[in-house]
């Protein structure tokens, strides 16, 4: 354990002192004693060091790649290698890169794997697990609970799902790898909903959390430097991935000794080390900082399948909370009403997050730029958060035609909001690669006004039939108005042609109907 602590602290130190000193130009972090700078670049060498038969492997599906141009964009295909009889084990190999700033990845289109999908399902139950406590107790305790809990559940699944759209081979190891993970997650999910409820002082429900948590992050930081050992491609970064993800957990190592407070800054310094690297090592300044010939990339498709996927299962929350229990029965009552009502909601909500930004050939924010890459990750977190959280309280809103708890309608309305204002966002990373003829922002303006409307709504004193149907109007409004706008210019003014077209003809029948019945 001490050489594991001393290795990485050796490693982060190096790294931190690379950066520093190449950004501002003198030596801030290296210390004075020649003898031990040696050590750690030397350490640093045999850290990043790529064999020469690794890289002469890499080498040689590189000359074997063929140029490709796919819709406007460029790159070079990899070669598929022969599929192995049989699937226990597979030889892990690098699914896309970067070589000298160009891209190689294999042609075709990757969608998300079966047992992928399933990982999705047990995350979105768990963060349902943590939602209900909210709709339970609305007040701003159990509300900042489910945040930190909701961060630390996402940084686990963001890490597999980056694990295999970087390569996924789907076989025995990694298959044991999610069943392991989820294991351990289902601990950490039973007893972590407890946290701050749990009456034995001696903290029983906390204390299993922290374990299964950390178990679960320590097997990832192992399986980053295991795949290293077979990947060259991604060495670099894999490695680092390790340290940041050591340290991170070190820092969480502090949760088992300090109060309630300090327990909320370790664990919001643990995220902030993992997600600030992480964008930091797959964004091009990590390139152009360390001069390798390899660097990383990302699969787009199966990135945004992924996202989309977990999107459509967080939705799910929504009939979940008006099915499970039957909240609508007993005939055709205004609890039908609620419950249509809220299906609507989810429906157009899905609706305007697979239109993006209305335009039928946008430009995906991962190969836009780096700002709007990082933006089109971070945002799908907060959106998942509150559309989890409203569709657990909406099973209440199915139920009750008033709600008593004041603080349960603002949490339903402002998360659906705080929804909605993801929804723009994530709409303006896009870029679109035709003339339509509206302006963005005049397309994308009214799920702003929504967000304002939906976000006021609790300072009215109306029934839950009467909030839901404003809320599903607003939102039909959207959907009918950026459907419209969507027409590129050519197509509007073809539609106005016909028009005029039409209208000539029915006028002209019109007349010579009129002249006929004088006659």
């Amino acid at each position: 354990m001490i050489k594991i602590l001393t290795f990485a602290y050796f490693s982060v130190t190096l790294y931190f002192q690379y950066i520093i000193t190449d950004s501002i130009g003198f030596l801030l972090f290296v210390p004075k004693n020649k003898t031990l700078y040696m050590f750690l670049a030397n350490l640093a060498d045999r850290l990043f060091y790529i064999p020469p038969e690794a890289r002469e492997r890499a080498l040689d599906r590189i000359n074997r790649s063929k140029p490709v141009e796919e819709d406007g964009f460029h790159f070079y295909a990899l070669p598929h290698e022969k599929e192995e009889r049989y699937k226990w084990l597979k030889q892990p190999v690098a699914l896309q890169f970067h070589y000298h700033g160009r891209l190689y990845k294999y042609h075709g289109e990757r969608t998300a794997g079966v047992f992928e999908l399933f990982l999705d399902l047990l995350y979105v139950a768990i963060i349902s697990q943590f939602s209900s406590t909210v709709a339970e107790n609305p007040d701003t305790i159990h509300l900042v609970k489910y945040v930190i809990i909701f961060l630390h559940a996402y940084q686990i699944w963001h890490d597999l799902r980056e694990i295999f759209n970087s390569f996924y081979t789907d076989d025995i190891l990694q298959r044991a790898l999610i069943l392991v993970v989820m294991a351990f997650m289902v601990i950490f999910a039973n007893n972590a909903a407890k946290i701050g409820d749990d009456d034995t002082p001696d903290e029983t429900s906390f204390y299993t959390a922290v374990a299964a948590y950390q178990l679960v992050h320590f097997i990832l930081i192992a399986n980053w430097f295991f795949y290293s050992l077979f990947i060259t491609e991604h060495l670099i970064r894999m490695r680092l991935m390790g340290i940041v993800n050591a340290v991170s957990f070190l820092v969480r190592m502090g949760l088992l000794f300090v109060g309630w407070r300090g327990r909320i800054i370790l664990a919001i310094t643990a995220l902030a080390i993992e997600r600030g690297f992480w964008f930091y090592l797959y964004s091009p300044y990590f390139r152009s900082h360390v001069d390798s010939e390899f660097s990383t990339a990302v699969n787009i498709e199966h990135e945004s399948d992924r996202m989309t996927a977990l999107f459509i299962i967080v939705l799910g929350e929504f009939l979940n909370a008006i099915v499970v229990g039957a909240p609508a029965s007993d005939g055709l009552t205004s609890r039908s009403l609620r419950a249509v009502l809220i299906l609507v909601i989810a429906f157009t909500l899905n609706w305007i997050y697979v239109t993006n930004d209305a335009s039928n050939r946008p430009v995906h924010p991962l190969r836009r730029s780096a700002v709007s890459a990082i933006l089109w990750f971070w945002l799908h977190e907060p959106l998942c958060a509150v559309l989890v959280l409203s569709g657990d309280i909406a099973a209440e809103f199915t139920k009750e035609s008033h709600i008593d708890h004041r603080a349960l309608q603002w949490v339903f309305s402002e998360s659906i909001a705080i929804g909605l204002f993801c929804l723009w966002a994530l709409s303006m990373c896009f870029k679109s690669r035709e003339v339509l003829s509206f302006s963005k922002p005049l397309r994308m303006g009214l799920r702003l006004v929504d967000v304002v409307a939906i976000g006021l709504l609790p300072l009215t004193e109306w029934s839950t039939t009467t909030h839901l149907e404003v809320i599903t109007g607003l939102l039909i409004v959207t959907v009918v108005w950026e459907s419209y706008t969507s027409v590129p210019c050519h197509s509007l003014d073809a539609v106005n042609l016909q028009t005029n077209e039409t209208t000539a003809l029915l006028t002209d029948g019109l007349r010579n109907s009129t002249i006929e019945t004088a006659e």
